[in-house]
């Protein structure tokens, strides 16, 4: 195994120390530095204290109680007065020269060291004095010099021992082993902080198993070692030893419960191993300790974000503590407020981070998107204007200004910024596109405008926006034919585009062929009911076509944008009420076209408990093999629900996928139009077989029902997406004599068949 660095695992174990009190350490019993303190013990010689002098004695005694109220200057005047009577008390220097250490005197600590040194040749005490007052003085050499000459004198010295061993700790970690090796032998009773110290030179020298050893020795002679454990867990996880890390950090955590690095530490790990849940109780927990705690805050957020529950991600995100520190905590409120319509507040949050971060970019740029959101497209050019003076290479704020001026009509303005972009990228695809279908929805520059969108189509030849381009500017060009075969590409590759299927509502207007032009209209305004312009159109179409000819449009409308599921899988929740008994599960759905729907109900850990099915028994004739027969065969498992009948139970389940399986196969569409109705906002359609409700302004089927009158079922569609350009309903509601249910899909995949509306 490779050494870990010896920078890495410094700041592992002292650039992150997680709340392990040094006075935890001192109070031990066998605590090391109550016998080794930093300066060394002082030397008491009572021998020669009978021998100074009274003046002497009595200003050392005076001194000493000067310097424990706190009175060091003092002190360390009665000191010198002592020595002045008596120079050769080397207990006075020694108390003399700490105190003058503790002040910040090294100068003149150093003075007493060395006269202490001449008093005491012999002494290794001396030396050890002398050598913590050179160290302390910043000469390391002459230091280590006087602590190898305290050993001289005496190999067993164990605060020279010690000291080396700390002085060379950091640059010569192989002897300062030896030294604490040393020392440990001596003093076996040392304790688990040795050990510790051993775990730090053991791992500077690569010994990474010698420095778990230790470790685990430190912790085994003392479990509270808060120091050595967080140490143990950290080397873990530099080893990559996740599952060990996690251990350890679970076992420290009943000894530092209110520890929130500790607990966000947690919290990570766990959101890393894709364990949300404890993740998200990890911070929640600190939390408790610290409410506006930034890590926990951010983390809850970002796990709020991945659940899809923006409210919650804007309530922890706007209780951080970092809120007023970190400009990039403002652009990800916003966004989250966005996602919950709370536009307003988004701004708000944009425009207070703009005042405390003025020459902020990012948020300038930001708030300039959010003004136009809000339809204050003005402001948003004011601040894109500044923006793109004060710094020239920021491409996206100069694209997003350009399009505001082309939005707001200040089109020369706009062709100016477009034009600067592609001075700087002349091969921008969107940049090119842009500006030639600015330039050719106005009819300006046609031939120039048609340059820069074919050369946007040859960099991207797949994308359906420039083709749509492409298209219409050879409509505005009068190449009428060409701009339809261009439209109808473009349709290949973006069927759910409302702007390709206006333009080709256009197209067909000029061909003479309104029926096609009003079908692609009401197509687009399906996609994008807040065009109104399409509205206008469709309306003046209508007024042109025959009333049964309006009839077979609505039904081939409705068709496309909803017919042609071909498949469907999806995990549902179903609640029902037959005879007044009420229950609800979570379900499968499982649905192929001409073939098989399938509902299974499902118990707890999603067990199967039972399963409802329509199978289709074979087309109606060989000459017609899309018709479905008219009665799929029905099955159903053997089980009950409590105070249901099973015959109600079959019947009713048959009655609801009957309904779903005409919807989903298509079936409602298939029939002549008898009638069509329209109201001042919603009409119905009536065929042979089917009585079809039409949403708002006629856009999509909302509703159905049989027209056999021994049947009062009614399905309701709601909540509609868009799939590829079909209209997909999302929420189920089927009701029925003694019979209600609500189906609603929350994870689906569809597959729609081809076709449908072939365009002339």
């Amino acid at each position: 195994m490779n050494a870990i660095s010896d920078t890495r695992f410094i700041s592992l174990f002292h650039g992150l120390r997680i709340a392990c009190p040094r006075a935890a350490v001192a109070a031990r019993a066998n605590c090391v530095s109550l016998v080794f303190a930093v300066w060394g013990l002082s030397i008491v010689f009572p021998q020669k204290l009978l021998a100074s002098t009274k003046a002497s004695y009595m200003h050392y005694v005076h001194g000493l109680l000067l310097e424990r109220q706190g009175s060091y200057a003092d002190a360390l005047a009665e000191y010198r007065a002592a020595l002045s009577l008596d120079p050769r008390s080397s207990y006075v220097y020694s108390q003399a020269l700490e105190l003058a250490m503790r002040v910040g005197q090294t100068e003149q600590a150093l003075k007493w060291a060395k006269d202490l040194v001449e008093l005491e040749p012999k002494d290794p005490r001396s030396y050890v004095l002398l050598g913590n007052v050179q160290w302390a003085h910043g000469d390391l050499e002459k230091a280590k010099t006087s602590f190898q000459k305290a050993l001289s004198m005496d190999p067993k010295n164990s605060q020279a021992l010690f000291h080396l061993a700390n002085l060379l700790g950091n640059v010569r970690p192989q002897e300062a082993l030896k030294y604490l090796k040393t020392f440990q032998e001596l003093n076996p009773e040392s304790g688990p902080e040795i050990l510790y110290q051993m775990a730090l030179l053991e791992h500077r020298q690569g010994n990474i198993k010698a420095s778990l050893r230790h470790l685990k020795a430190a912790i085994q002679e003392q479990p509270d070692f808060l120091q050595a454990r967080y140490s143990l867990a950290q080397l873990y996880e530099l080893l990559e030893d996740t599952r060990a890390a996690l251990g350890e950090y679970k076992a420290i955590l009943p000894l530092d419960p209110k520890n929130v690095v500790l607990l966000n530490r947690l919290g990570e790990m766990m959101f890393l191993q894709n364990r949300e849940a404890e993740a998200e109780t990890y911070f929640l927990k600190t939390r408790e300790v610290d409410p506006k705690n930034s890590t926990a805050c951010l983390w809850l957020s970002l796990i709020s974000e991945k659940k899809g529950d923006w409210s919650q991600a804007v309530e922890y995100l706007s209780q951080s503590s970092a809120l007023k520190e970190e400009p990039a905590l403002h652009l990800r409120l916003s966004y989250y407020m966005t996602q919950v319509g709370r536009f307003r507040e988004a701004l708000n949050v944009l425009e207070s981070a703009h005042q405390l971060w003025p020459k902020n970019d990012e948020i300038s740029y930001f708030l300039a998107l959010g003004y136009d959101d809000l339809k204050q497209t003005n402001r948003s050019i004011a601040i894109l204007s500044e923006l793109t003076k004060k710094k020239q290479e920021f491409p996206g704020a100069r694209h997003q200004l350009a399009m505001f001026l082309e939005k707001t009509n200040r089109m020369q303005e706009a062709e100016e910024h477009f034009r600067l972009l592609l001075e700087k990228n002349p091969q921008d695809a969107m940049v090119l596109n842009y500006l030639g279908y600015a330039l050719a929805d106005r009819g300006l520059k046609l031939a120039e405008a048609e340059k820069f969108i074919r050369e946007a189509v040859r960099l991207s030849p797949d994308n359906g926006a420039y083709q749509d381009s492409l298209g219409w500017v050879h409509f505005k060009q009068g190449k009428v034919r060409d701009g339809l075969k261009e439209l109808k590409t473009a349709l290949q590759q973006m069927g759910d585009d409302e702007t390709i299927w206006e333009h080709l509502g256009d197209v067909y207007q000029v061909l003479g062929d309104t029926p096609t032009a009003w079908m692609c209209w009401k197509i687009s305004y399906a996609m994008d009911s807040s065009h109104k312009s399409v509205r206008d159109k469709l309306k003046t179409a209508e007024k042109q076509i025959p009333e049964e000819k309006m009839r077979s449009l609505f039904l081939k409308y409705l068709e496309y944008t909803q017919d042609h599921l071909e498949s469907l899988s999806a995990l549902g929740h179903l609640k029902t009420t037959v005879q007044g008994q009420s229950f609800e599960s979570p379900c499968l759905i499982s649905f192929k076209s001409s073939s098989e729907l399938k509902v299974e109900l499902l118990g707890p850990m999603l067990v199967p408990v039972g399963s409802f099915r329509l199978l289709d028994r074979g087309p109606v004739s060989q000459g017609d093999p899309s018709r479905f027969s008219v009665l799929p065969k029905f099955e159903m498992d053997s089980f009950s629900l409590p105070g249901i009948s099973s015959a109600a139970l079959q019947a009713t389940s048959e009655e609801a996928l009957q309904m779903l399986w005409g919807y989903w196969g298509g079936e409602v569409f298939r029939g002549r139009v008898l009638g069509l109705h329209r109201g001042w906002t919603r009409g119905w359609i009536e065929t042979k077989e089917y009585q079809l409700f039409l949403g708002d302004e006629s856009i999509r089927l909302e509703g159905l029902k049989k027209m056999d009158p021994k049947t009062n079922f009614r399905l309701n569609l709601s909540d509609f997406s868009r799939v590829n350009g079909r209209i997909f309903p999302v929420q189920y509601v089927l009701k029925g004599p003694g019979f209600f249910a609500e189906l609603e899909l929350s994870r689906w995949a569809t597959k729609f068949k081809g076709g449908g509306l072939e365009l002339p």
